[in-house]
């Protein structure tokens, strides 16, 4: 497990962890002179806390910056248990508008949180992971996502359960450069859609692709052949998807 698994960093994750309650957070670190320079951006994080019974401590900024992975915690530090996931068939009763992204072998933290930022953004109901994932570097990821991978609904699944989501009447729509992708603007992507991005070094597996509908390919706009990073190709996808289905959101 990673060393920051258990640490949210900074008040944007720390707020979005309360508000979606996605995790236990067992104490909040804040540093002890931060209440004299910013008390009352402060206030609304004091509030929550106390009504969730969490407790706050103050303390040395060197005791913070021992803990921190990154360095803008901003003199605030969440002490946690693991994310909470929710079960796929539960998942799938709350998908309002039947938008959901399974992202798939991304191999560095930063680009999965920044991944779940846009698809978080773009409106999607929620997340579908594989086993292995990088929730796990829960600062990392939510300073990456700026807390949206507290906020948005996600759940493990296995590639079995893909099965289950296009019994649904789910698209399955993967992201790939193969000769027989469609570009992206002209593909169908209305709702409901099971979207599949995968790293920019493995890409999407086989036993995942296999179960595709349709594959699309973002056009370059010169010969380039290397894949965008995760997360640029997940904003491209994520918001030609919201362009697409705009007028039934």
């Amino acid at each position: 497990m990673s060393s920051d698994s258990t640490l949210l960093e900074g008040y944007t994750s720390i707020m979005a962890c309360l508000k979606a309650d996605s995790r236990e957070i067992y104490k909040i670190l804040i540093d002890e002179k931060l209440p004299s320079k910013k008390p009352k951006a402060l206030r609304p994080l004091k509030t929550k806390s106390e009504k969730k019974g969490i407790p706050i401590e103050y303390v040395n900024s060197e005791i913070l910056e021992s803990m921190a992975t990154g360095k803008t915690h901003g003199g605030v530090i969440a002490l946690c248990g693991e994310r909470k996931f929710i079960s796929l068939s539960s998942l799938l009763e709350k998908a309002e508008k039947g938008y959901l992204v399974y992202l798939d072998g991304i191999e560095d933290p930063f680009n999965f949180g920044q991944a779940i930022r846009t698809i978080y953004a773009s409106g999607a109901d929620g997340i579908l992971l594989p086993m292995r994932n990088w929730m796990s570097a829960s600062a990392t990821v939510a300073r990456a996502s700026a807390g949206a991978s507290e906020l948005i609904p996600a759940s493990v699944i296995s590639v079995e359960d893909i099965s289950q989501i296009k019994e649904k009447g789910y698209k399955i729509i993967c992201s790939d450069l193969t000769d027989d992708a469609v570009d992206h603007t002209e593909a169908d992507l209305r709702f409901p859609l099971l979207l599949i991005v995968g790293g920019e070094k493995r890409g999407i597996s086989a036993s995942v692709s296999c179960l595709s509908d349709a594959t699309v390919k973002i056009s370059y706009g010169r010969e380039f052949n290397q894949a965008l990073g995760a997360a640029e190709a997940a904003s491209i996808l994520a918001f030609e998807i919201h362009r697409q289905n705009k007028k039934q959101l």
